[in-house]
């Protein structure tokens, strides 16, 4: 049985346009193009049932995530799956003139620690906390694998759990907040 790695991706707009959210008078939030990422990426989560599909944040100029995968082949076939149907249908929405929406060659980080896997999210979370992102993942569905290589988890353990600390207390340092 192949175990499951995890790596974090990022893909940039072409040209870093921040297409992928409108800003409003009151509010952020995604742009058609950006709704329209955000519809396949989930649509990519289904059609690809070996990808795991953990959090994610759309930003103005780029998307990221965290994927789990067997192989990195496989989130680059889903991938190719995901920028063609993007392309397609921004044209055919008239988004694009041309369909080009992102950078060549997505950003694909392996992440091979559980303090990676940890900055990531709170990378994703930020752009969460401002409004500009998807739901979060049904953390039922979800299994993460052990970095420690024992095996697969189904909880990421907190800095709290690991040191014994309070959560509040950990989620201030981890964060960088000090304590008053």
């Amino acid at each position: 049985m192949a175990t499951t790695g995890v790596w974090a991706l990022t893909m940039w707009t072409a040209g870093r346009v921040p297409s992928l959210v409108s800003f409003g008078p009151k509010r952020i939030e995604a742009s058609l193009l950006g709704s329209l990422v955000l519809e396949r990426w989930h649509q990519m989560a289904r059609a690809f049932p070996d990808l795991i599909v953990d959090e994610f944040a759309i930003l103005p100029d780029r998307f990221r995530a965290i994927v789990h995968a067997p192989t990195v082949a496989q989130i680059e076939l889903a991938l190719a799956w995901f920028r063609a149907a993007i392309a397609q249908e921004s044209r055919l929405a008239r988004l694009s003139a041309t369909g080009v929406i992102w950078e060549t060659g997505p950003e694909l980080e392996p992440v091979d620690t559980l303090e990676e896997l940890q900055s990531w999210r709170r990378r994703i979370r930020t752009g969460r906390s401002l409004g500009l992102s998807g739901r979060l993942p049904d953390e039922a569905a979800l299994s993460y694998p052990d970095l420690s290589g024992n095996g697969t988890s189904t909880a990421i353990p907190s800095r709290a759990t690991d040191t014994g600390e309070n959560t509040e207390v950990a989620s201030a340092r981890s964060s960088g907040a000090s304590r008053v």
